[in-house]
């Protein structure tokens, strides 16, 4: 009952004979009755399997992500610093270009022809298709015979971007980028496949970037991949093009003043 930690009041109380007494009797009866048996500690709770959920089914209007492999040779460094766009006035650069946007809008007999639409992709079938086995989905284009050199563009794969094609002229695209999704419409980066290709120089025009500036304007190049070269050369990403520009266009962006890039 007394420590040397208990407060004074407790010592000067069991000091008292009574006190001791108590204590001695209590002191007593433990040592009689002999040490407490050994506690056991309690059984284990039993385990319970779960059961197995099947999926819930797919909706008509849930669209299945493409299961598409990503290009090879991530981490290929190419041999040397690749160049900047050698581009020596790149102001007169962006005026032709505006001129030639000019004379493409007021020329009647320009194709116009939507070649890719990932939307209407979607809504042509209660699923997007995924690719199973290898056996790649439908493209938006169907090549009609082997002279037909319409390009086959896609963008159903992870981080893929594009939202329409428009080509307008044999070797010339206009390209609208799908704005990021949880924005309010930010596009200003692209992503996508092409393939059907000749040895030709192709024009794209991209036509709904939003803003004002861009380092394409300082010689910077885009990102190419050639799964060609990579087979043969073993050459991976590397920038590519050249003439690049970034100004502003003739479009407006819907419910707002401003325009595109």
């Amino acid at each position: 009952w007394s420590t040397p930690d208990s407060p004074a009041w407790m010592n000067l109380e069991c000091d008292s004979p009574k006190s001791v007494d108590c204590f001695a009797e209590i002191q007593a009866k433990v040592r009689a009755r002999g040490p407490s048996p050994p506690v056991s500690p309690p059984p284990p709770l039993p385990i319970f399997e779960l059961k197995k959920r099947k999926p819930p089914p797919i909706e008509a209007k849930t669209y299945v992500p493409l299961k598409a492999a990503c290009p090879g040779r991530p981490t290929y460094i190419p041999p040397k610093p690749e160049p900047l766009d050698d581009c020596h006035d790149r102001a007169a650069l962006i005026e032709s270009m505006r001129q030639l946007d000019l004379k493409r809008d007021q020329n009647e007999e320009s194709m116009n022809t939507v070649i890719y639409d990932c939307e209407e992709l979607y809504a042509r079938s209660k699923l997007s298709q995924v690719e199973e086995d290898g056996v790649p989905p439908s493209p938006f284009y169907t090549i009609s015979s082997k002279s037909d050199s319409t390009p086959i563009f896609e963008s159903r794969f992870e981080c893929g971007n594009l939202r329409r094609v428009i080509q307008i002229e044999a070797f010339e695209f206009e390209l609208i980028a799908r704005p990021d999704i949880n924005t309010s419409g930010h596009t200003q980066w692209f992503y996508f496949s092409m393939s059907n290709t000749r040895k030709h120089c192709y024009k794209f025009n991209l036509i709904n970037f939003l803003k004002p500036d861009s380092t394409f304007n300082q010689g910077m190049r885009p990102l190419m991949y050639s799964r060609l070269d990579s087979r043969e050369k073993g050459i991976g990403w590397v920038r590519g093009g050249y003439n690049i520009c970034y100004y502003q266009n003739n479009i407006k962006r819907k419910g707002n003043a401003k325009p595109f890039y």
